[in-house]
């Protein structure tokens, strides 16, 4: 029974994450459809590029769990942070993520998502 590698790691890590962000990023469109700001096209636009993003990449982590053969599931989530388990080749494990790790990782991959979008354009 051999630990996850980086590779199955990350995506475990992805499965988890993900969905994080893209509920954050829906709530915000949500709130950017109901304003009267100037921009809201604009914002709206790139919001939904955004989105389209994050379900592609969270389509593609399902699949290479499945087909690695990788189960993940939440054990416990609370103010202090979030916990899962897996199943990856036979190992059982556990990855737990502190609040203040999440938020800083989900800043960093909203910001990468954005620059991806707006590559050429600021």
């Amino acid at each position: 029974m051999a630990q996850p590698n980086s590779d199955e790691l990350q995506l475990i890590k992805d499965f988890i994450l993900l969905p994080i962000l893209q509920t954050i990023v829906n709530k915000n469109l949500d709130e950017m459809i109901r304003t009267q700001d100037t921009l809201k096209k604009l914002y709206v636009q790139t919001t939904q590029i955004v989105m389209e993003c994050i379900n592609k990449d969270l389509i593609f982590t399902n699949k290479e769990l499945r087909k690695k053969n990788i189960k993940v599931w939440e054990v416990r989530k609370d103010v202090t942070g979030i916990e899962h388990a897996y199943t990856c080749d036979g190992h059982q494990g556990k990855i737990s993520l502190m609040r203040q790790v999440v938020k800083v990782e989900l800043n960093v991959r909203l910001n990468k998502y954005i620059s991806d979008v707006t590559k050429g354009y600021l």
